[in-house]
């Protein structure tokens, strides 16, 4: 008996691949047996001649014999024998598989593997001979990685990460998706849309039932093909913070956890046919976009992320239609900045006091609305909000609950003369808002009632 040696390698290819085959043999790749291997070889083969598979598979592997109509019935035989047996061939010479290390069988192109040049293309070819030597083992893994794939935008989008059981549980969501839409019997597979949302979406249904002992780690959302002109890539980053915080989330109380569950139905694009939207099945299948899904993915996308993972605060979490005030919540919030946003515990510490000395006794003690509508109402300016801060601190004097200089500096972010103006003032200001809506709503919300109809002069009157 042959000893297989089927293993992740952390190519994502490779490892998308030995995946959907765990999924289909329903074992880990290192209990694999050579049974195994026959058998998931004879089902892919079988599947692979579906006509609404092969035209997906020309986007993966173009004009292979897994697709291409104008190769023989022998020769298609002959491909498929190569690519799923040929670790049972000799090593060629003394050349390593670049994804595992062990003596390469095959020396692979685009119609083998995706992303590659064609068989008498030597550009970057190792060692300048064309393709790309591989073992058996791995070019057999590759073959069902379009298993591990969604059609979005005309291209296969799939996961990869170097934890195993998250990439296997990400994966499984693929696979059984397309083994759902392969059951439908349509004559082509079904176009998706909105890559970022769908990883994100997915992200989080996995995380529903992923295990809290089981390793996270950053991921990588894989968009690609080199199906036409050349290779067309595009990676989207989802970090282990990211993913930390959206399963975190979901042990928490559960105020918090309706309130960040209300931001991701709230984002869900509505359909442009007036008073109709998308149902909770299209949702599901991240057919439709999620702006919050889709503003989180991208904010990664910057060498700059965290302000704009910081931005996201003020267009998700604040909440300022009265309908909606019941929603805001420091606590969501500030995890979110905490573990996503990088920001530092003692400046968050500041900012929640210093929002529950004006709120309690200012707002609700004194009865005062002023000092919730001035911030509600004016456009936001750094001279404003500075103002604000030191009328605040003056008439929390005046009460015995004064804050210190040295609290604005970090609250602000401001730690030395060479920190040039008020850097982030308006993430404080919405952190403020957050926080003074929340508490005036649990413990006076009478004074909310008729915020939105509030006259100037009352705005205008702690200036």
């Amino acid at each position: 008996m042959i000893e297989t040696k089927i293993q992740y390698t952390g190519h994502f290819f490779v490892d998308a691949g030995i995946a959907v085959m765990e999924h289909y043999l329903q074992k880990e790749c290192q209990s694999f047996s050579q049974e195994d291997l026959d058998k998931a070889a004879q089902w892919l083969t079988v599947l692979y001649q579906r006509k609404d598979i092969k035209g997906y598979l020309t986007i993966h592997f173009p004009n292979s014999g897994w697709c291409n109509a104008t190769i023989s019935t022998e020769k298609k035989a002959e491909y498929q024998e190569k690519v799923l047996k040929s670790y049972l061939l000799k090593p060629i010479g003394e050349r390593e598989c670049v994804y595992c290390h062990r003596p390469a069988q095959f020396l692979a192109d685009r119609q083998h593997i995706p992303l590659l040049t064609g068989m008498t293309t030597i550009i970057t070819s190792p060692g300048g001979v064309p393709g790309l030597p591989v073992c058996g083992y791995c070019l057999m893994a590759v073959q069902f990685y379009p298993l591990a794939t969604l059609k979005c935008q005309g291209k296969p989008l799939f996961w990869w990460t170097p934890e195993p059981q998250l990439l296997s549980e990400l994966t499984g969501e693929y696979f059984r998706q397309l083994m759902q839409l392969l059951a439908g019997g349509s004559e082509k597979l079904v176009n998706l849309d909105w890559p970022r949302t769908m990883l994100l979406n997915t992200a989080s249904r996995v995380l529903d039932t992923y295990g809290d002992d089981k390793p996270l780690a950053d991921c990588i959302g894989l968009h690609v093909t080199n199906y036409g002109a050349g290779p067309d890539y595009h990676q989207y980053r989802i970090p282990k913070e990211l993913l930390e915080f959206l399963s975190e989330i979901k042990v928490m109380e559960q105020e918090v956890r309706d309130a960040h569950q209300y931001i991701i139905q709230k984002a869900w694009e509505k359909e442009k046919k007036a008073g109709d939207k998308i149902n909770s099945e299209n949702n599901s299948t991240g057919i439709t976009r999620n702006f919050y899904f889709e503003a989180l993915v991208k904010a990664f996308e910057d060498v700059d992320w965290q302000k704009n993972i910081r931005g996201i605060v003020g267009e998700f979490h604040l909440k300022t239609k009265p309908e909606e005030f019941h929603y805001n919540s420091f606590k969501l919030t500030r995890f979110f900045l905490e573990k996503v946003g990088g920001m530092e515990k003692q400046r968050l510490d500041i900012i929640k006091k210093i929002a529950d000395q004006i709120a309690n006794h200012l707002i609700i003690g004194n009865n005062e609305k002023k000092w919730l509508n001035d911030l509600y109402f004016r456009e936001s300016k750094p001279s404003h909000f500075t103002g604000y801060l030191i009328k605040a601190q003056k008439s929390l004097a005046e009460k015995g609950q004064s804050f210190t200089f040295e609290d604005v500096l970090i609250m602000l972010d401001i730690y030395s003369i060479d920190d040039a103006g008020v850097k982030d003032f308006w993430l404080v200001r919405d952190l403020f808002l957050i926080r003074l809506l929340e508490i005036i709503g649990k413990h006076k919300r009478d004074l909310l009632e008729d915020l939105q109809f509030a006259d100037e002069d009352e705005i205008e009157g702690c200036n």
